[in-house]
């Protein structure tokens, strides 16, 4: 997952290196920005290649998701609830959920969620103050539904291992995604993952 507020040509440039490298989704997250804004950059990223649309959510945006043409939304945990958002989608459309409780992972697999996002695991500079769940709870999550979860918060390629221990289907980031050799030692590390069946 990549979220950055930087120039397109950046923002551009970094999602071709995470598409290139393997990464499941990429999420486009603009805030503050005109929906036209958005939809032009989703159209382009979805552009990027025959099989990057397919690959592109937009977050916090149904309306702006479909007429880009991306494969799917990505809902904030106090956005738009799952279960009306998969009745306006299309079918094969992803639909994702940021989750902080073992409640709100369950809401959203009950709603139909494609997968759920959860966290914070870890502390991280983006939520100050929280300590981060621990490897302890995302493997009770993981457990608890059998949708993917992505874990995130304070994800760095060393604690991969760790993390992949729990089951969880991948990981979801920021700034671990931003730089191309912390992408390339990120994926080697991932493959720990791709080896792991959660269910």
């Amino acid at each position: 997952m990549i979220t950055a507020d930087v120039d397109e040509a950046s923002l551009v440039l970094q999602v071709e290196r995470a598409l290139a490298a393997g990464v499941d989704f990429v999420q486009l997250r603009l805030r503050n920005r005109p929906a036209l804004e958005v939809e032009a950059l989703a159209k382009r990223l979805v552009d990027l290649s025959p099989r990057a649309g397919s690959r592109i959510l937009v977050n916090g945006r149904l309306d702006v998701a479909l007429s880009s043409g991306a494969g799917g939304v990505h809902l904030p945990a106090d956005g738009l609830p799952v279960a009306a958002v998969r009745r306006a989608a299309p079918p094969g459309f992803v639909v994702s959920r940021s989750t902080h409780s073992r409640k709100a992972v369950e809401r959203a697999f009950e709603e139909g969620a494609s997968f759920v996002v959860f966290g914070p695991i870890f502390p991280t500079p983006s939520k100050p103050g929280h300590p981060g769940v621990g490897l302890e709870v995302l493997e009770k999550i993981v457990s608890s539904v059998p949708i993917p979860v992505y874990a995130l918060g304070g994800v760095t390629p060393e604690r991969v291992p760790q993390i992949a221990d729990t089951g969880v289907h991948g990981i979801a980031g920021i700034s671990v995604f931003e730089r191309e050799d912390g992408l390339r030692e990120l994926f080697s590390r991932l493959e720990s993952i791709g080896s792991h069946d959660p269910h």
